[in-house]
């Protein structure tokens, strides 16, 4: 009698636990896919894990006209500051950045974008990691996991989404910050998130950033430079020369610490990279050591992500000839082994 029981309810138990769960995926609505709730302390605030902010991103560009896109890693989800660069170039920019993003994903995702957008200017900012061969590709779902597939039932069942649902619900009832803005800038104070009492920033930044340059030396000591991903940034290099889109390529900046126990590992590999990107498009570089990035206060951790303050500096310098030339100087086929040498020996300058 009770195997009878057992299994006329196993099926029904089954049936009620799965429409729970798409029921609470679909109502706290952590990727924005729907919309169709927005209930304060539930979900009104779309705090976004890694996993989110992909999903998340996409369901903003729905409906809106882009003239503008910020790409990169997790630095441009910083820099790329939407509302000063409209403000200096009058174009409606989207930041489509997101934490460790591939340059493959850039290139994806920027096609994409073109097929509903006539976009006028990409800046597009690299990090040296982004080019290891050795590197952590994909932790995140690729782009033809997601693209196209918006509203498949299957995320509503999916493991993942209830868990990002359920840090969801966590953070509006905790009343964390709003990460993102609606043009996707990542506006949150590290300080306000992680509720650092303001007499003591200077003390916590000093202690992430200043005395932590550890990460850049183990992570680039077995740095060995991948064509194909030279490669992909060379295809997006020629998708925004098809398209008449004005690219701004650039090297985001990094702490001086971070860089120079980097660089001191990759220099060559560093500069080789260099001379191969200018054959194709110039850039900006952000690294070097320069008077933004000697001040600690100007970074929130060990791994260089700016503070956003940074931004307003970094689109100047994109848009403005006259700052100053060695934050964002521009890097060509005529200059460019000027530039490593001038890098090389400020380098040997502090070492001094």
């Amino acid at each position: 009698m009770k195997t009878k029981t057992w299994v006329v309810l196993f099926p029904i138990i089954s049936l009620s636990l799965l429409i729970l769960v798409i029921g609470f995926n679909y109502v706290v609505d952590p990727y924005g896919f729907n919309n169709k709730f927005r209930i304060h302390h539930i979900n009104a605030n779309k705090t976004q894990t890694d996993s989110q902010s992909r999903k998340f991103k996409l369901g903003l560009i729905e409906d809106r006209k882009i003239e503008g896109i910020f790409l990169g890693s997790s630095e441009m989800t910083f820099l790329g500051n939407t509302d000063y660069m409209q403000k200096i170039t009058g174009i409606k920019y989207f930041n489509f950045a997101f934490n460790e993003q591939e340059i493959y994903e850039s290139y994806k995702y920027l096609e994409y974008i073109l097929k509903n957008n006539k976009v006028k200017q990409v800046v597009f900012g690299v990090h040296l990691l982004k080019f290891n061969k050795d590197g952590i590709n994909y932790r995140q779902d690729k782009p033809s996991n997601i693209l196209g597939e918006k509203f498949n039932i299957k995320y509503y069942i999916s493991h993942t989404m209830l868990i990002d649902s359920l840090k969801t619900l966590y953070k509006n009832i905790n009343n964390y910050p709003q990460i993102y803005n609606s043009s996707g800038w990542k506006i949150v104070d590290r300080a306000q998130y992680y509720k650092i009492e303001k007499s003591n920033i200077k003390e916590w930044t000093k202690m992430k950033v200043g005395e932590s340059p550890h990460f850049f030396d183990a992570s680039s000591k077995n740095f060995s430079l991948d064509t194909e991903k030279i490669r992909y940034l060379y295809q997006i290099i020629d998708l925004c020369k098809k398209n008449n889109i004005n690219l701004k390529l650039l090297f985001t900046p990094m702490y001086y610490k971070h860089f120079t126990m980097m660089h001191s590992n990759i220099d060559a590999d560093f500069s080789n990279l260099k001379r191969l990107i200018v054959q194709a498009h110039p850039f900006h570089d952000f690294m070097q050591i320069n008077k933004v990035n000697l001040d600690y206060m100007n970074f929130i951790d060990s791994v260089s992500h700016p503070n956003k303050k940074i931004s307003y500096l970094l689109i100047d310098a994109l848009n403005m000839p006259n700052t100053d030339k060695k934050f964002g100087e521009l890097i060509n086929s005529n200059n460019i082994e000027t530039h490593i040498k001038q890098v090389d020996d400020s380098i040997h300058r502090l070492d001094q």
